[in-house]
């Protein structure tokens, strides 16, 4: 058995890539090129947003 630490929970905060957004906008792109096959390539860039995880928040008293 591993030793527990000594301090308290480690804040961690992450990058929220929005993959769901990213692949819904992907398929209609898709959806789009193929029904227009004239239709112009797109190159869309999201914004990640950082987003505080559980182990960020002050225990509990």
């Amino acid at each position: 058995m591993l030793p527990q630490p000594r301090v308290g929970a480690i804040g961690c905060e992450v990058p929220d890539q929005a993959g769901r957004h990213i692949g819904t906008t992907a398929a209609q792109l898709l959806i789009d090129r193929i029904a227009d096959r004239t239709r112009p390539t797109a190159q869309i860039k999201f914004s990640p947003t950082l987003v505080s995880r559980r182990t960020t928040a002050r225990p509990p008293a």
